[in-house]
């Protein structure tokens, strides 16, 4: 939606190209280029490919054996795939096939509740945050920044609809679980205890003497739900103590809140690069970080490339890496959003400079190299144990490759 990954993807060029690499976008929607750029890899010296959500990982060629096979199987290329979600929501994505393959999280969280669950026959790690779309200050009117807005880039959804469908949908149950658990949610919705919800869900089941923890699918079901559930509530929370702000929302999904009569400016809908020229126009913009706290959104990433200050929930990443925490920072409750936003306001110059000092700091301890150095260095493990037959000048005295793994 909005071209987000695209973008994403897109910003991570110049780090590799600094290490020295060739970046090359397969636009696979671009069908005629995409083929000839495809063609061409057998004769290419390919480090390695990534996407985001194992796209790309179900195209199919001629396999020497004859049939066929994974491009990237057959290839021998290391094949990475970023995740920016929770494995819940499309879990047949984050199944690493083989040990050709590397999944990468951005949240610890996520990466965490990954390797309690099947399928991983490769490796799974995660990434470093870096800064996204980084300009340098000279480009940046700081002035005219001064005078912008405050805005909120955000896609909402409606919780009451969600509860509806456990209501009427579901089994008495499974439904009467899935109120109770988001109950829990709704009372710790400042606590960490919110950032791995498969805990309270297999602890729920536990106080009631039941071991789910065999029962992965029932797990995957109830943690996307209310992962769902609980981002709907909250972002639908933070815009309606919004309302009489004036502060831009821009994003799909709003119809069940009313602005009418309100301050704030509702503009639907959204694209990836447009929001670009907004963040680096603004004088702050909004976050609110999902479900997670150990790791940054790509929505303060993308201010830190823009140095725009970036107000978000109370997270442990931000309070261990950055400076002015206290000048950021808000709680899920009315009164703290609505101050964090008219102290931005009371003060615009005082906003710049927290912006900018906050972003120094960031891609100074995350520069982009950092990343890419790590993609960059894992590539050659995840070819070799895919390669096929033995190493030429491998001693006899051992059985290797395996047969039976």
């Amino acid at each position: 939606m909005a071209d987000a990954v695209g973008g994403i993807g897109r910003s991570y060029r110049d780090a590799f190209e600094k290490l020295g690499y060739e970046f090359i976008e397969i636009n696979l929607p671009d069908k005629e280029t995409s083929i000839k750029q495809l063609n061409a890899l057998p004769k290419m010296d390919v480090a390695f490919a990534f996407s985001f959500m194992a796209m790309g990982t179900d195209i199919l060629v001629d396999a020497p054996g004859g049939g066929k096979g994974d491009i990237w199987e057959v290839l021998h290329i290391p094949f990475f795939s970023l995740y920016g979600d929770s494995p819940a929501y499309f879990f047949d994505r984050h199944v690493v096939r083989n040990p050709g393959y590397v999944g990468l999280y951005g949240f610890p969280e996520h990466y965490e509740f990954r390797k309690r669950l099947p399928k991983i026959n490769g490796l799974i790690d995660t990434y470093s945050p870096t800064a996204i779309d980084v300009v340098p200050p000279s480009m940046i009117d700081f002035k005219k920044k001064a005078e912008g807005q405050i805005i909120l880039l955000k896609n909402g959804n409606d919780p009451e609809k969600l509860i509806k469908i456990w209501s009427e949908q579901l089994s008495k149950k499974i439904g009467s679980a899935l109120l109770e658990i988001a109950s829990e949610l709704r009372a710790h919705i400042n606590d960490k205890a919110t950032t791995q919800i498969d805990d309270l869900v297999t602890r729920y089941f536990k106080d009631r003497g039941i071991d789910i923890n065999a029962l992965t699918k029932m797990r995957l079901f109830f943690v996307a739900m209310l992962d769902d559930y609980l981002r709907r509530y909250k972002s639908t929370a933070m815009v309606e103590a919004l309302l009489d702000c004036p502060v831009l929302l821009n994003g799909y999904n709003w119809d069940h809140v009313d602005f009418t009569g309100k301050r704030m400016t509702y503009i639907p809908g959204g694209h990836y690069t447009a929001s670009t020229t907004m963040i680096r126009e603004a004088l702050a913009m909004i976050d609110m970080s999902p479900n997670t706290g150990l790791a940054p959104h790509d929505r303060p990433l993308r201010a830190f490339g823009a140095y725009t200050l970036c107000l978000t929930n109370e997270q442990e990443f931000f309070a261990r890496e950055l400076p002015h925490t206290e000048e950021f920072f808000y709680s899920f409750n009315k009164e703290s959003i609505q101050a964090c936003v008219a102290k931005v306001f009371d003060n615009r110059n005082r906003a710049l400079e927290v912006g900018a000092a906050v972003a120094e700091t960031f891609m100074q301890k995350f520069p982009p190299e950092r990343f890419a150095q790590k993609l960059i260095d894992i590539a050659p493990f995840a070819r070799f144990d895919q390669l096929p037959g033995v190493p030429d000048g491998t001693p006899n005295f051992f059985a290797w490759p395996p047969t039976k793994l």
